[in-house]
């Protein structure tokens, strides 16, 4: 499960952040060769009040230290009825964290402690039924869960409810509704909550169209290293949305995005280099990036592909890959590869002429609007 993680940069602020601030523990990222700190700490700690939330703490350090003492004492905490103890055993099982990895077993933990309103139980079973994870599907048992979660203010369920008011594939969709549990769990700190506002303003799904409240939310999500936000930013000061055009700020958003690998960063920085926005033009380094994205299923990245192959630029000319590519583009909807192929079949590149299926093809394309498709069909008639 997905958890936006708070630093803590020594053991006194891991602490800080698990007593005081009652984060999750794993909601708190941390240097994990602070750890036999942390654990002699926790272990002081237990000595002098042996409470379970002393004892959940040393568990979970321990579990994180791969010793399997950790485990014993979160069976033991677990056979009492502790909730969040059933909890963490529960993710022991499901992730195979010092046990034998067994999906029934993590879910009949997880129910024994959502029984008892362990908010993070109770979003696990939403999970599971959400999705039919060692459950069947069920919507209606799913929401349930969730909205006793966040009845205790769980981001994790509000965000998921969210999404399941978002969605009509999972239930009824209501914007109005989705967008009242993405605000309060952004409230909570869920940075994907934050990305959902920013896409909903964006559109103007439930809320009226205002770029430059989407452009607000995708800030604040991008400086928690959201790449959905960090590309979108990118857009936003590249088409000058709500924001003033800035070529180079796009730049170093894309960057950002494309760094880690991120499929939509990794294509809109291969056009930059492929058109000499705000880079030096380079074909050889669009070639690279376009191939990076096409390579993580990015439809518009293979089409892009398929035209350096096609023409020779930034690669050696292979008219068979910009066959394959445009063959991909065009079957997860990209028109303008739909175009590409036709022409591919009319002049007999990469593929046996055949003017038929090229016919066949500039008229799918004709039909979703790609004029010079129109355009080379009446050539041929």
């Amino acid at each position: 499960m997905d958890y936006h993680k708070k630093k803590a940069k020594s053991a006194e602020e891991f602490l800080t952040l698990y007593f005081e601030q009652e984060h999750l523990l794993e909601s708190i990222d941390y240097d994990k060769n602070l750890l036999p700190e942390l654990i002699e700490k926790a272990r002081k700690l237990v000595s002098e009040d042996p409470s379970p939330r002393n004892e959940i703490l040393l568990s979970y350090l321990l579990i994180e230290n791969k010793d399997t003492e950790g485990i014993r004492l979160l069976d033991s905490m677990a056979r009492t009825g502790e909730r969040r103890a059933l909890y963490l055993l529960g993710e022991c099982y499901h992730n195979g964290y010092l046990v034998d990895k067994d999906i029934d077993q993590s879910i009949r933990c997880y129910e024994l402690a959502a029984s008892k309103g362990e908010p993070m139980a109770l979003t696990r079973m939403g999970i599971a039924y959400t999705y039919g994870f060692g459950k069947e599907k069920d919507i209606k048992r799913a929401i349930s869960c969730f909205e006793k979660s966040a009845e205790q203010g769980h981001p994790v369920a509000l965000y998921s409810l969210g999404v399941l008011h978002s969605v009509s594939s999972f239930e009824k969709k209501d914007m109005k509704k989705a967008i009242h549990y993405f605000e309060e769990a952004a409230k909570q700190g869920s940075i994907e909550a934050l990305s959902s506002l920013g896409r909903a303003y964006k559109y103007g799904e439930g809320v009226p169209q205002d770029y430059r409240k989407s452009l607000e939310c995708f800030l604040k999500a991008s400086e928690e290293g959201d790449l959905f936000a960090i590309n979108n930013v990118a857009l936003y000061y590249e088409r000058g949305l709500g924001v003033a055009f800035d070529l180079k700020k796009a730049l170093t958003f894309y960057e950002r995005g494309a760094k880690e690998n991120y499929a939509p960063s990794l294509y809109h920085l291969g056009l930059f280099y492929l058109e000499g926005k705000a880079v030096e033009k380079d074909e050889k380094k669009a070639f690279e990036l376009l191939k990076k994205a096409s390579d993580l299923n990015y439809p518009l990245a293979c089409y892009y592909l398929g035209l350096l192959y096609k023409d020779g630029r930034g690669t050696d000319k292979d008219e068979e890959r910009a066959f394959y590519c445009f063959r991909i583009a065009k079957e997860n909807g990209i028109a303008l590869a739909t175009y590409e192929l036709a022409l591919l079949y009319l002049n007999g590149e990469g593929v046996p002429k055949d003017i038929d299926i090229a016919k066949v093809l500039l008229r799918q394309a004709s039909e979703q609007g790609v004029k010079e498709a129109k355009e080379k069909l009446d050539e041929l008639n």
